[in-house]
């Protein structure tokens, strides 16, 4: 489950437009609920605000926010190389 502490530095990261990065990570990667459906927006906030418990979903939003921490620092890199 995410912690108060883990959902703060989550969403210093993703940004509070979080929930369609999610969402399509969990469709490209396959991941459906029980009845065949994307995972939808309420779902993925419920988890990221521990109202609910979901590992794939969980999972789900660190792959996205270490994804989007790559690519910031990539930009950073990018940005000296244009500067020097």
């Amino acid at each position: 489950m995410i912690t108060e502490e883990d959902k703060g530095k989550l969403k210093s990261v993703l940004g509070h437009n979080y929930t369609i990065s999610v969402q399509d990570y969990l469709f490209k990667m396959g991941h459906r609920n029980t009845h065949g459906k994307p995972f939808t927006q309420t779902h993925i906030r419920q988890v990221m605000n521990g109202y609910q418990s979901h590992k794939v979903i969980e999972d789900a939003i660190y792959a996205v926010a270490e994804s989007e921490e790559q690519n910031v620092k990539k930009k950073k890199q990018q940005l000296e190389k244009i500067a020097s």
